[in-house]
């Protein structure tokens, strides 16, 4: 049992499993349209937005939709999936081989980071989409250095060793960079300044605040670490700062004229779910689907822009025991802390959306994802993936 367990225990905590309702709605009524209809002849796709809600199955997706009476920007992707989340030595995955399987394609052990099996690395979709002349962002609630950013980026054995994985950005010129993690790059123990590093490599801006990616040079990249730690608590912060973050890369993005790969991850709702805390499983997936909105509008006014929206694996076996649709409130149950093997969604839209439909592994979700950027027939289920740096 984790340590912060057996303290919060000692101590008589009472972790809230019910949310009690609230004002927020997370998308203006007429936002909210399915999209259910996949046309004959859909445009190929150029611009690819891969968003990750960690720890987000059925139960955490339920939640935010009750608590947000009945109605969520999740509910306009109208292609649904599921995959499967576990790794290659456990039935239950962590987040680091969940994220590998998604961004590289193959199945690793527990803890491990962009590599197989037998430690040898694979290029992610970021990577491919870099090494192909796409531009790239990535952008994170959490340290931008841990298990699910760090899959696209980095390779390395164990997840945990986030100061070797900032190094791994030194190899990656990503266009956009927005997160927390700023103490892996600066005030190091071996005294580097790696975003001092970064600009002199790739001329990368630094900013200190989201908002401030709206004024750096286009022509340059750039980094908005704006905290050491995570971000702060979607409840205990501005709610709609993932939005934004989102809306300001997809604009930035969009203004370089190239296609572009973009991944954001609502990374604590997984947090959320560990502590088997509702409210904040609500609050952190209601700032999640504020972020999923402002793709799903920007995949409107692009014709050639694909959406997909998944998790890495579900987290604390989230079963809604009652509620309220009409006042937003929400009791949920738990299994675990931990991880769960539970099927995870698959949701969808825009250019090459109808892949996306059915139930397949996550090493699949990756597949399928690089058939849409390559506009490709059918996915490369069982191809041979290209060695790094080719």
């Amino acid at each position: 049992m984790r340590a912060w367990l057996v303290a919060l225990t000692l101590a008589g905590c009472v972790i809230p499993r019910a949310y009690r309702g609230g004002e927020a709605r997370t998308i203006p009524d007429d936002r909210w349209e399915r999209r259910l209809t996949i046309p004959a002849e859909a445009p190929r796709t150029r611009h690819v937005i891969l968003m990750v809600g960690d720890g987000m199955g059925m139960g955490a997706l339920t939640s935010a939709l009750v608590a947000n009476r009945g109605r969520l920007s999740l509910d306009r992707l109208g292609v649904v999936g599921l995959q499967q989340t576990w790794s290659a030595d456990e039935l239950v995955t962590d987040g680091a081989a969940a994220a590998t399987a998604i961004a590289c394609g193959v199945k690793t052990d527990n803890g491990a980071i962009g590599l197989t099996v037998n430690g040898q690395p694979v290029p992610s979709l970021l990577q491919w989409a870099e090494q192909h002349g796409w531009a790239t962002g990535l952008v994170a609630t959490s340290r931008i250095t841990h298990a699910t950013p760090a899959a696209f980026v980095a390779h390395h054995p164990d997840h945990d060793e986030e100061y070797e994985i900032a190094l791994d950005f030194l190899d990656m010129d990503i266009d956009v960079v927005i997160g927390g993690g700023r103490d892996r790059f600066i005030g190091r123990r071996d005294k580097r300044d790696l975003l001092f590093e970064l600009q002199e490599r790739y001329g990368v801006t630094i900013v200190d605040s989201v908002r401030d990616v709206a004024r750096a040079d286009l022509g340059k990249p750039v980094y908005a670490l704006t905290t050491d730690g995570p971000w702060p608590q979607a409840s205990k912060s501005d709610p709609a700062q993932l939005a934004e973050a989102t809306e300001l890369a997809l604009e930035r993005l969009s203004r370089l004229d190239q296609p572009f790969f973009l991944v954001v991850e609502g990374s604590q709702i997984d947090w959320g779910a560990q502590w088997n805390h509702t409210p904040r499983i609500v609050s952190e997936m209601l700032a999640f689907d504020r972020a999923v909105g402002r793709a799903v509008d920007f995949a409107t006014e692009h014709p050639d822009a694909l959406v997909v929206v998944t998790a890495g694996h579900e987290t604390g076996g989230i079963a809604i025991k009652d509620g309220n649709r009409i006042t937003g409130e929400v009791t949920a149950r738990f299994t675990t802390h931990g991880h769960t093997a539970t099927l995870v969604p698959v949701l969808a839209t825009g250019a090459g959306s109808e892949r996306f439909a059915g139930i397949y592994d996550n090493t699949e979700l990756h597949d399928r994802l690089l058939a849409a950027m390559t506009n490709a027939v059918t996915p490369n289920h069982r191809g041979v993936r290209p060695a790094m740096g080719n």
